[in-house]
């Protein structure tokens, strides 16, 4: 009889465990989608921010999840004093190994983008003792893009134009786009103004509608933009 109620209490336990983890899950995809909705569909970014200040919000979410939020947020503005502001304040933070991934790779693409090529150093050696010992073909891919990103953008190492062809020929789409963009760039920096312009036109064809498509027109227009970004 003890037994069976033993088996009763842990049975009610685990089921009762499920039911809370497809709740909080359900949860969670609802709270995200409304923040997407605000920020992206109506484009009101200080009303997303002020909903991640809502304490209930920490029932569904992590710390570290709704800091990433946070920063998806100055991101979006483009605001760089406020972005380098956030990142100096999240040093502490306690993030799970997934969160601080995101983390660091947000953090590699705006000290690149902004110019603040020692943080991007930095950042770059922070992913590689995340992930060097890993054997998730994934995340090794991630740390050789972003390896491949310091070695186009901060240290401008031309050697890398042979890799990026070969890159170039077997990729397809997004990824195909973006090495195209690579090449545009060190072409541009070689002076070689014809391919840069080249590349450009070619890696449009295939980040339409992408985050991309926004910077590629922006640079067909003022292509010295590649000698930056």
């Amino acid at each position: 009889m003890k037994d069976s109620i033993n088996v009763i209490y842990m049975l009610i336990l685990v089921i009762g465990t499920y039911v809370f983890i497809l709740l909080l899950r359900s949860a969670q995809k609802a709270v995200l989608a409304e923040l997407n909705d605000v920020l992206y569909r109506q484009n009101n970014v200080e009303e997303y921010l002020r909903m991640l200040q809502n304490k209930r919000l920490g029932l569904v979410l992590r710390k570290g999840s709704i800091k990433l939020l946070e920063l998806q947020g100055y991101l979006y503005i483009g605001d760089d004093n406020r972005i380098q502001a956030y990142y100096e304040k999240t040093e502490g933070v306690r993030f799970t190994k997934g969160e601080r991934l995101g983390y660091y790779q947000k953090k590699l693409d705006f000290s690149i983008l902004s110019g603040r090529y020692e943080q991007a150093r930095e950042t770059y050696s922070d992913l590689e003792e995340l992930l060097t010992r890993e054997t998730d073909g994934k995340l090794k891919a991630i740390l050789e893009d972003s390896k491949l990103l310091l070695g186009v953008y901060v240290n401008k190492d031309a050697s890398l134009i042979p890799r990026l062809l070969s890159q170039e020929q077997t990729q397809v789409g997004t990824m195909q786009g973006i090495t195209r963009y690579r090449l545009a760039k060190f072409y541009w920096c070689a002076n070689d103004k014809q391919k840069a312009l080249e590349y450009l036109e070619l890696s449009e064809s295939n980040l339409l509608g992408s985050d991309w498509e926004p910077i590629i027109k922006q640079t067909k227009r003022t292509p010295s933009i590649l000698e930056k970004r």
